[in-house]
């Protein structure tokens, strides 16, 4: 059903971590937009009014980390929910936005899958007709 999609941004710089997001998310039936550093996804904020969540690496250089990027969305796009993914660095106060998520890697297909399908609306899009 066109228009009916559950978009999804990745912002991860590693491309086989990019891919293996993409991949568990566009299975679980949403369309996926990926980009390589943060700039490119503020670039496809800026064009696109159809993202329903953003999933977002900590570590991107050069420039703006994870954590930054998040801040930036929550307050140019604060409808949009934020899935925050490291296997480096875990959030101190204030490094997240209100209401984000914070996800420790290595994780799940399962456990990422099912936080954005909750950030979203509880939705499985895999499920819909």
């Amino acid at each position: 059903m066109p228009g009916a999609e559950r978009v999804v941004l990745c912002v991860e710089d590693e491309v086989f971590v990019r891919m293996f997001v993409a991949d568990a998310l566009n299975d679980a039936g949403f369309l996926v937009l990926e980009a390589g550093s943060a700039a490119e996804a503020l670039s496809i904020l800026q064009d696109r009014d159809d993202v329903q969540a953003l999933v977002t690496d900590v570590d991107m250089p050069p420039g703006m980390n994870g954590f930054a990027l998040a801040r930036n969305v929550s307050e140019r796009w604060a409808n949009i929910p934020i899935i925050v993914l490291s296997g480096r660095f875990s959030p101190s106060p204030g490094d997240l936005p209100a209401g984000s998520v914070f996800l420790g890697k290595p994780v799940s297909e399962a456990k990422l899958v099912g936080e954005v399908i909750r950030a979203v609306g509880g939705t499985d899009p895999s499920k819909m007709n």
